[in-house]
């Protein structure tokens, strides 16, 4: 299988809303949204790279979105010891169809920064970059 890239798909602008009503995105200054599916492979094989995550960045909230799906990610993210501080079901394919696609939102529920697909070392990096900047 090819693999699928992050410039293979233009996501909503930088600058724009991100389309999750009630977020509470002032709780923190940067929220990171994972945007899974439990049949989806990359999903899956990016899961060491969400430990990461969740192991090096500390005052930075994560909300997985599994669109319409909420108890299946529960189940994911148990089964790939993702620990998130929220799960969320809320449809948002529209803007977002792929998975597993990564946002960073600002405490006022702006996109910051967006990958879409497995990540390769050089994206990671710069996740985490724009994460601790």
């Amino acid at each position: 299988f090819p693999r699928f890239s992050a410039s293979a798909y233009e996501s909503p602008a930088i600058g724009s809303e991100f389309p999750l009503p009630d977020a509470g995105w002032g709780q923190s200054q940067k929220t990171i949204v994972l945007i899974l599916s439990k049949n989806c492979v990359y999903c899956r094989e990016s899961a060491p790279f969400y430990r990461r995550l969740v192991s090096e960045v500390k005052d930075v909230r994560l909300i997985a979105v599994f669109p319409g799906k909420s108890e299946e990610g529960r189940i994911f993210l148990a089964e790939q010891n993702i620990n998130v501080s929220e799960i969320n079901g809320t449809d948002i394919g529209k803007e977002f169809p792929y998975t597993p696609t990564l946002v960073i939102v600002d405490s006022n529920g702006k996109i910051l920064a967006s990958w879409v697909g497995m990540l390769n070392a050089a994206d990671e990096a710069d996740v985490l970059e724009k994460i601790k900047n």
